[in-house]
C-alpha cells in the first residue's frame, strides 16, 4: 500500500473501490522484493543521497504485467472480469 499515491491511499482509508489501469509493459514482481538495507555504508558515501532503494541480487526477477500469469500458479488460477468503465 505505500507505493499508492497519496489519492488512492486516502480513498483506501474511507472504503472507497475504485478501479485503475496500467499498461502491460509495466514492470512487477509476483511477490515483494527484499531490499538491502545498509546504513553502515551510507556514512561513508558522498554525493547525492539513493531515491530508491537497492534490491538484494536473490530476488525474484521482475517481469512485464503481461508475462506475470506466466510466474504465478496463485495468479493463474483467478478468474478475469471484465469491467466496462
Amino acid at each position: 500500500m505505500s507505493g499508492k499515491p497519496p489519492f488512492l491511499r486516502a480513498l483506501d482509508a474511507l472504503g472507497q473501490n475504485y478501479v485503475a489501469e496500467i499498461p502491460v509493459s509495466f514492470v512487477g514482481w509476483t511477490q515483494p522484493p527484499e531490499v538491502l538495507y545498509r546504513e553502515h555504508a551510507r556514512d561513508k558515501k558522498e554525493g547525492r543521497p539513493r531515491r530508491l532503494p537497492r534490491l538484494k541480487v536473490r530476488n525474484t526477477p521482475a517481469c512485464e504485467v503481461r508475462n506475470l500469469l506466466t510466474g504465478s500458479p496463485r495468479l493463474r488460477k483467478m478468474p478475469w472480469v471484465k469491467f466496462r468503465v
